[in-house]
């Protein structure tokens, strides 16, 4: 689409759950209120990797 960005179907199968440490190290609540949507995106992966095995992926930026 750009020369930095593509649409492609992975199904990515990694997993990462250190997001809740920095929870606990915020410093105002901006930072909790960010690192909260990103923690619920994480956890929709997680039921995405309950039901399907995997995470649908679509989004490839790179440089």
């Amino acid at each position: 689409m750009l020369p930095f960005f593509d649409l492609v179907l992975v199904h990515n199968r990694g997993v990462t759950f250190g997001l809740l440490v920095w929870l606990v190290q915020v410093q105002s609540r901006l930072q909790a209120a960010a690192l909260g949507l990103v923690i619920g995106g994480a956890l929709g992966n997680l039921v995405d990797r309950l039901r399907h095995g995997a995470v649908t992926d679509f989004l490839d930026f790179h440089f």
